[in-house]
């Protein structure tokens, strides 16, 4: 691309009052970069439109398929070096940004092994802490038996009575115990200003792919994905493409090149 003087303020760019000495900011200055490097070649967009726009609505000749035809080839053969030149542009400006940025990386794997830990962790502590549950649930019903085997065999009423009111608080004592709870109540811990807790979500895991039932999932899939899928199994079949609710067919485009 030919070097350029831009000879206007180009779009998008501030304009500084008299007496701002403040200096331009690194996007100011890349702008005014490319404003230099390619006005001259964005103002070729304009002309290219304007012969659009005044070309037939419809072509009805060969002569004016080939007024399109010019016009097509010249807005294709611009757009390419525009975006190349654009992509030219980006690519090291990117580089650098991601490149000064790369070491923060090391947080994200620092988060997900605090996430891997603390889950193993939780997991157990939560296993535990059921088990201990289960384990005092059972001790309280082997007491509350006992308290009823006792009542029943117990000749002072009065102490019977005591026995079996014994063995229903302990019951109901068991039933509160083996309420169930969940892993963020089992594991939640406050310290340092950290809340650490569990969060249950549902997941899965694909075990035989080809079993998936895609009528289960169909109205969950992206139309844009069928539509990828699909044109890759025409590109490959072609005329033998066999799908049901797809109509399979020859498309004929006009095309343009210079020769």
């Amino acid at each position: 691309m030919p070097r350029t003087n831009a000879a206007a303020t180009p779009e998008g760019m501030p304009v500084r009052g008299i007496g701002d000495n403040r200096p331009p900011s690194p996007v100011e200055i890349f702008k005014e970069a490319l404003a230099e490097k390619y006005t001259a070649e964005l103002a070729k967009i304009g002309p290219i439109a304007d012969r659009a726009n005044a070309a037939p609505a419809a072509i009805k000749s060969d002569d004016e398929l080939a007024l399109w035809g010019k016009i097509s080839v010249d807005a294709s053969t611009l757009f390419k070096q525009l975006d190349e030149a654009r992509k030219n542009e980006k690519r090291p400006m990117t580089e650098a940004v991601d490149g000064f940025f790369a070491d923060s990386k090391r947080l994200e794997r620092i988060v997900a092994a605090a996430q891997e830990k603390g889950t193993a962790w939780n997991r157990a502590k939560a296993a535990k802490a059921r088990a201990e549950q289960e384990a005092e649930a059972q001790r309280l019903r082997e007491e509350a038996e006992a308290k009823r085997i006792a009542a029943e065999f117990e000749m002072n009423e009065a102490t019977s009575v005591i026995a079996a009111g014994e063995a229903a608080a302990l019951e109901v004592r068991a039933e509160v115990v083996e309420t169930p709870q969940t892993a963020a109540d089992l594991t939640r811990v406050k310290a340092d200003g950290v809340m650490a807790t569990t969060a249950t979500t549902w997941s899965f895991e694909i075990v035989d792919a080809s079993k998936i039932d895609l009528n289960a999932i169909r109205m969950f899939i992206d139309p844009k994905a069928i539509e990828t899928a699909i044109r890759k199994i025409v590109r490959t079949q072609k005329g033998a493409t066999k799908i049901e609710g797809v109509r399979v067919f020859q498309d004929e485009t006009a095309q343009f090149r210079r020769g």
